[in-house]
């Protein structure tokens, strides 16, 4: 493909600040629906996250690199809600203009997809896509050879 995963995560956090800004400064319906449509285009990113974190790894690591990216995910669903709650109580009494009204946890949210955006764009074109890997290109393994010469899953057999 032309455009590749690197662009389309920096696609989908740009999307995730557009849509977060609108949240934050709509004063109409009709703005808030229109930033939910838009905000749709924000679900490409994580399975284009997935699909990076599969091409530049080992077969034997496929496990370990998937729990950790949906651990760092949890934890993002755990402390996300908890720091915009803490944003929404120090700016919700509306005085200070556009960083202080009920908005402001949306506005930050923007804020965190364009700091998450721009560090898509520092990833390395030639491990972030995956038409520059070959057909049959050795991926990249972390395994020490002690690790690789164990087969954690096998069961002996015992007779």
């Amino acid at each position: 493909s032309r455009i590749g995963e690197r662009r389309v995560i920096i696609l989908a956090f740009s999307v995730g600040a557009l849509h977060n800004w609108m949240y934050g400064v709509a004063d109409s319906k009709a703005q808030i629906f229109f930033a939910g449509t838009v905000a749709a285009l924000t679900s490409m990113s994580f399975p284009t996250i997935s699909a990076i974190k599969s091409n530049n790894v080992d077969e034997a690591e496929q496990g370990r690199v998937q729990g950790a990216l949906y651990s760092l995910s949890s934890l993002a669903g755990a402390v996300g809600p908890m720091s915009l709650r803490y944003v929404y109580a120090v700016t919700k009494d509306g005085r200070g203009g556009l960083l202080h009204s009920p908005g402001t946890m949306f506005v930050f949210g923007a804020f965190l997809y364009a700091v998450a955006t721009f560090c898509a764009w520092l990833l390395p074109e030639e491990q972030a896509n995956s038409n520059h890997f070959g057909r049959h290109a050795k991926k990249r393994g972390s395994l020490t050879k002690f690790d690789a010469d164990c087969d954690y899953g096998a069961l002996e057999d015992v007779r």
